[in-house]
């Protein structure tokens, strides 16, 4: 994590980026606890050609620290069943490929 881990982002470009978070919301898109953690997944966000997100239902509706990215940056959101269906729908009307396990 760091700078280090941010600048090396910046050299590559990559299919796939995997990302976990500490919240995500609907208003605010997903955040996390520290501009360090924060400034990397920004910088994973920039070089992948496909953002997907891995996050627990527990954690929809919260809001941490910092934004890491809106929901619109993402291109799929794999999360498990409890997520309510009311942010399911909100979610695939974004545009967002929805994978609930």
């Amino acid at each position: 994590m760091g700078p280090q881990a941010e600048r090396n982002f910046t050299e590559v470009r990559v299919q796939k980026v995997f990302l976990g978070t500490r919240s995500w919301d609907l208003d605010v898109g997903v955040t996390d606890t520290s501009f360090e953690i924060v400034q990397v997944k920004q910088a994973m966000v920039r070089a992948g050609r496909q953002v997907i997100l891995l996050a627990h239902s527990s954690k929809w509706g919260h809001v941490s620290f910092a934004k890491v990215a809106p929901l619109s940056a993402l291109h799929t959101i794999i999360t498990d069943r409890r997520l309510p269906r009311d942010a399911q729908t909100a979610i695939e009307r974004l545009g967002i490929h929805l994978i609930v396990v």
